[in-house]
Parts: structure tokens; C-alpha cells; sequence
């Protein structure tokens, strides 16, 4: 199977600031994501984990499944 890179502290905590930050300075599409994907929080090493891509999409879908939903308790 393929691996995939995990990011320890959620791909969201990272990407939603970076986001507001290109948007504070009106950047295209292509310069938000070459920000993005060049941004040392994104692509610190210390935060990335490999994972099979079955035990990524497990993983993934115990976080979401843990998380509880607005309104609900």
C-alpha cells in the first residue's frame, strides 16, 4: 500500500492561520499554496508521522469520531 505523511498537530490548526494570513495580503490561489506547502509549520518534521494508508484513514476517522459535533453532547 501507499504511506502517507500524518501531521501530529491537525493539517486545520495549521493551514486555517497560514490561510488568514494570505487573505490579509490578497494572494493568488498558487501563492497560497506554494505559502502553504513551503511554511515551516506545515513541513516540520517533528510534526509528520508515516503511516500505512489504512492506518491513516483509521486514524483520521477515530479523531473526527471522537471530536463531539455542535449542539450535540
Amino acid at each position: 500500500g501507499e504511506l502517507n505523511a500524518h501531521h501530529k498537530v491537525p493539517f486545520t490548526e495549521i493551514v486555517t492561520p497560514l490561510l488568514a494570513q494570505c487573505d490579509k495580503a490578497s494572494m493568488t490561489e498558487d501563492a497560497k499554496i506554494e505559502f502553504i506547502e513551503t511554511h515551516p509549520l506545515f513541513t516540520d518534521l517533528d510534526n509528520l508521522i508515516t503511516l500505512c494508508e489504512k492506518c491513516h484513514y483509521s486514524l483520521h476517522k477515530r479523531q473526527y469520531r471522537a471530536k463531539p459535533r455542535k449542539g450535540k453532547v
